[in-house]
């Protein structure tokens, strides 16, 4: 029994798969002559049992039998429980992510999630949908069309089913004019900054207390999340600045091409 305890199973499990192996096709009440168990834990234990893929039941008649699987289904409950273990890695890893940055922001310690790859920058750009104000962005169009389209392709379809407001910013070039022609103005409105500006290098959203900052590189994708009250009232500030200095962009009469006022 002890073997098999170390394996992850139950001490109640163990005795009772130690019974059903010298006992085939028992009954509950085979097994309540062969064990401590009253009939209702002998159910519940059984159907562990079964759950762990290292018993069975059969209806013969009125009555239903048990039986042990053999003792090489232990690989694959041993399997079994290190997907599982790996899926909680995966799941405590996000969980203390989240936990941490609450932490820190409860204690006026900026809250940080690092994210990286394809998979990272669309969570981290999906954080923003759960905003309950308009979520004000820079975005790098050229690196956002050439690494990550699709991605933001579908972003922006659950942005607008629900109902996320968004200002963007980013610099009046030929890509920008076809990407805002592209994408229409539902639930986003548009500046074009000047082109002589120095290129953005990186994509940014500032939202619900948050600050986000996106690198779209080829060998270099990765986006961070940052939760700070003051942090983020300063960027708001900045970008309320660059917005007011940015020219919204207007269809040319009788042409798809666009001009700035």
């Amino acid at each position: 029994m002890e073997a098999l305890t170390k394996l992850g199973i139950g001490e109640n499990e163990a005795v009772l798969y130690e019974i059903l192996l010298k006992t085939p096709d028992a009954t509950i009440a085979d097994l309540q002559k062969k064990s401590d168990f009253s009939r209702t834990m002998l159910y519940y234990i059984v159907g562990n049992l079964e759950t762990m893929g290292l018993a069975t039941s059969e209806k013969r008649g009125s009555k239903t039998t048990f039986t042990a699987e053999p003792p090489d289904k232990l690989h694959d409950f041993l399997k079994s429980r290190e997907e599982d273990l790996a899926r909680q890695k995966n799941s405590l890893a996000q969980t203390v992510a989240s936990l941490s940055s609450e932490y820190r922001l409860a204690n006026n310690k900026p809250g940080i999630r690092y994210f990286e790859g394809r998979d990272g920058f669309a969570e981290a750009l999906d954080d923003a949908l759960s905003s309950p104000e308009t979520v004000y962005s820079f975005v790098d169009i050229d690196a956002l069309q050439k690494y990550a389209a699709d991605i933001n392709a579908e972003h922006v379809k659950r942005r607008r089913a629900k109902k996320v407001d968004k200002k963007v910013l980013m610099q009046d070039t030929p890509a920008a004019r076809a990407f805002i022609e592209h994408l229409g103005p539902e639930q986003t409105e548009v500046r074009l900054l000047p082109r002589d500006l120095k290129p953005f290098g990186t994509g940014m959203q500032i939202y619900d207390g948050k600050i986000s900052y996106f690198t779209l590189r080829e060998h270099n994708i990765m986006a961070i999340i940052i939760s700070d009250p003051e942090i983020y009232a300063m960027n708001r500030s900045m970008f309320e600045y660059w917005w007011k200095i940015g020219s919204t962009p207007k269809p040319v009469t009788g042409s798809t091409a666009f001009r700035s006022e």
